[in-house]
């Protein structure tokens, strides 16, 4: 399987950094898109990614195969997601709507020199490479993106309870909308529902439309409300 030909990150549309990133600092970041697809992102630090592919949520032998090269590969193409994305019918608004999560190396957190260690937003915890484990970690992220969404799937039917918590929802944007003067004192008084919301980002993985465009509106007003207070704090 030629699994570069699902990069859309080539090099026509790379750019070099003028310094040389931190392998430390990798991660690769799932999308559940809302037709069934998963966009992933190898990203090289906050700046450059060095992948970018989007396949079938379902064809776990594609997934699988990617993530083995992703999670291997030694960088050396870079770029940067809305870029790449252009290759590709999303947008980089399409991503700020998408659930979200992402695999970082235990390296960046802890002293792990004996061993890499992909911590996984997954109940398994995460891939050791480990040589007698390392042959299966693309098998194993297949699988578990597939079970987690199905989990997602699950926890916004039981959230959603028959439709009822779209009133609850209305009444937390109404209560986000009601801002004082004094943003600092503002976000005292919400950061308890702030957190909560961001808790719930699962909702945006709903089949009900009203529910996804619900929780975009509320966690935008979260980021609305917390970066005003940074402004303020700074």
């Amino acid at each position: 399987m030629n699994i570069e030909k699902h990069n859309c990150l080539t090099a026509d549309i790379a750019e070099k950094p003028n310094y040389k990133p931190n392998p430390l600092h990798r991660s690769i970041t799932f999308y559940y898109t809302d037709d069934g697809r998963v966009i992933m992102i190898g990203s090289a630090d906050n700046n450059y990614i060095y992948w970018l592919s989007l396949t079938e949520l379902e064809d776990t032998a594609t997934n699988s195969a990617i993530f083995d090269h992703v999670s291997q590969l030694e960088p050396t193409v870079f770029g940067h997601a809305y870029t790449a994305l252009r290759k590709t019918n999303y947008t980089a608004h399409n991503l700020r709507e998408y659930y979200h999560d992402s695999l970082t190396l235990a390296q960046a957190h802890i002293q792990m020199a004996e061993r890499l260690m992909w911590v996984t937003p997954f109940d398994n915890g995460g891939y050791s490479a480990s040589q007698d484990q390392i042959k299966y970690h693309g098998q194993f992220f297949a699988r578990d993106i597939r079970e987690n969404y199905s989990k997602l799937k699950q926890l916004c039917k039981i959230r959603e309870a028959d439709g009822s918590y779209i009133a609850v929802m209305q009444y937390y944007l109404c209560t986000l909308s009601e801002c004082g003067k004094d943003p600092i004192a503002d976000y005292g008084q919400k950061h308890c529902l702030i957190d909560l919301i961001c808790s719930e980002k699962y909702l945006l993985c709903s089949d009900n439309k009203k529910v996804r465009e619900l929780y975009i509106q509320l966690d935008r007003r979260c980021s609305e409300i917390y970066d005003a207070y940074m402004t303020a704090v700074r």
